[in-house]
């Protein structure tokens, strides 16, 4: 996966973003692999500055100074962004580069194994609750697939769609060892089979 730098710090706190872009203007200065900043690191100091000076002002004032806050993060946050699509544009991907900047770097995205599977049978025969408790953020839904055979591909069979933790399967054979699997999808991407979870039918 080719690096990139996070750009955007318009969620973070007040006091995170002033972490940020310090430590960005630190990363840049004397980089010789970022000349020419697309804000002036002179610029991107003196307005990190002034937006603790009116953190502070805002702290014990009233509208008017909350309002020249909150003037002064916006600034603050356009220069970040600026500034990291800069680096963007000159790394291309290098990891190396990316990491001098001073900038976060962005996370690959996890793939969620769903190790924490676990079934139970109900009191009405041939049915089972199967618990997923990992909980991802940007969960969309829970796929659900069993089998009797799970070493062969085409004998998984739908077993249901969820968003909660918890799903009920029901009229599967009594007596019999079944196979269970999980799946999510995450922010529109179908992420990775859980290891199969077995239960015989009661």
């Amino acid at each position: 996966m080719k690096a990139k730098v996070i750009v955007d710090i318009a969620k973070e706190s007040d006091a995170q973003a002033i972490v940020k872009t310090n430590n960005a203007i630190v990363g840049l200065t004397g980089n010789a692999n970022f000349t020419t900043p697309i804000i002036p690191l002179v610029d991107m100091t003196n307005n990190n500055d002034d937006f603790i000076d009116k953190i502070a002002k805002a702290h014990n004032g009233g509208t008017a100074e909350t309002l020249a806050k909150n003037q002064a993060r916006e600034i603050v946050n356009s220069n970040y962004r600026a500034e990291g699509n800069y680096v963007n544009s000159i790394c291309k991907g290098d990891q190396a580069k990316a990491e001098s900047s001073g900038f976060d770097l962005c996370q690959p995205k996890t793939k969620y194994l769903l190790p924490d599977l676990e079934a139970v049978n109900l009191p009405i025969s041939g049915n089972i609750v199967v618990y997923s408790r990992i909980n991802p953020k940007g969960l969309i839904v829970r796929f659900i697939q069993y089998s009797q055979t799970p070493s062969e591909p085409t004998s998984w069979l739908f077993g249901g769609l969820t968003r909660k933790q918890k799903k009920v399967i029901v009229k599967l054979p009594v007596g019999v060892r079944i196979w269970i699997r999980v799946a999510v999808v995450v922010n529109e991407d179908f992420l990775e089979w859980s290891e199969p979870f077995s239960i015989v039918v009661t």
